[in-house]
C-alpha cells in the first residue's frame, strides 16, 4: 500500500510541477504578444524533419521588421507535410529586440507548448488525487458502517485477484464472501476492499469473516480484514 501510495503522490507532484510549467509558458507567451509586432512574411523554404511519427516539415520565413532588417527565421513546430508550402504568405510576430526569435502569428505557435504542459499536468494531477479521495472518502465510509453497520458473519468463498484492475503494473486481491441478506431473506454476494497481497496465506483455516451492512442500504456494506497486516505494499 505504502508503495502504491507512493507512486500515486509522485504522479500528483509531477502534475502540480507540469501545471506550474504551463503556467509560466503561459505567462511568457503573453508577453510576447504583448511586447511584439506583427509583420507580414514568406516561406521560402520547408525543411524535412524525420519523426516518431513520420516526416515531418519545418517551415522557414523572412520577413522585414519595422526598421527595415530583413530576417529569417524557422518555426520552432513541427507540421505535417503540406501544411506550409514554398512562396506561401504568412503574418510573423517579432520582438524588435530579438527579431531572429520571431513565430508565424498562430494560434499554436503560441499557444500549443502551454496546451501539452497544461493537458499533461491535468492527467497527471487528476490520477494522484481520485486515488486520495477515494482513500479518505473509502476510510469514512468504513468507520461509518463499522458504527451503524449491522454486523453479520459472511461465508469466504475464495480470493480473487482483480486482474482488470492495475496500479503501477500490479492487481490487487479481494476476498470473495457470501452472506444472508435478510432484505431479501435470501443470499448476497460481495468482496472486500482491494488487497495488494495475496492474503491466503494468512486466512489459516479461517471459514468466515464480519461484515457491517447499512440498514437502510444493504448494497452498503464493509467486509472486516482488519486482521490482515496493515502494511500490504
Amino acid at each position: 500500500m505504502r508503495q502504491i501510495k507512493t507512486v500515486m503522490a509522485i504522479m500528483g507532484v509531477v502534475g502540480a510541477l507540469f501545471l506550474g510549467g504551463a503556467g509560466l509558458t503561459a505567462a511568457a507567451a503573453v508577453k510576447f504578444i504583448s511586447h511584439s509586432k506583427t509583420a507580414a512574411g514568406i516561406v521560402t523554404d520547408v525543411l524535412i524533419v524525420i519523426d516518431s511519427d513520420g516526416n515531418k516539415v519545418k517551415p522557414v520565413f523572412t520577413f522585414t521588421t519595422d526598421k527595415g532588417e530583413e530576417v529569417t527565421a524557422k518555426s520552432g513546430l513541427r507540421y505535417r507535410p503540406g501544411k506550409y508550402t514554398t512562396g506561401e504568405a504568412v503574418t510573423v510576430r517579432y520582438n524588435s529586440s530579438a527579431p531572429s526569435q520571431a513565430r508565424i502569428d498562430t494560434f499554436m505557435e503560441s499557444w500549443l507548448p502551454t496546451l501539452i504542459l497544461g493537458g499533461m499536468g491535468c492527467v497527471f494531477l487528476a490520477v494522484g488525487l481520485q486515488y486520495f479521495v477515494r482513500q479518505r472518502l473509502s476510510a469514512k465510509r468504513r468507520q461509518e458502517l463499522l458504527q451503524t453497520g449491522h454486523r453479520v458473519a459472511a461465508r469466504i468463498n475464495g480470493v480473487v485477484q482483480e486482474t482488470n484492475y492495475k496500479i503501477n503494473g500490479r492487481s490487487p486481491y479481494v476476498i470473495s464472501i457470501q452472506w444472508h441478506d435478510e432484505a431479501l431473506d435470501g443470499p448476497r454476494t460481495g468482496k472486500s476492499e482491494h488487497l495488494w497481497f495475496n492474503p491466503e496465506a494468512y486466512l489459516n483455516g479461517r471459514t468466515e469473516l464480519d461484515v457491517y451492512v447499512d440498514p437502510s442500504n444493504p448494497k452498503r456494506y464493509y467486509a472486516d480484514v482488519s486482521w490482515l497486516p496493515k502494511d500490504n505494499a
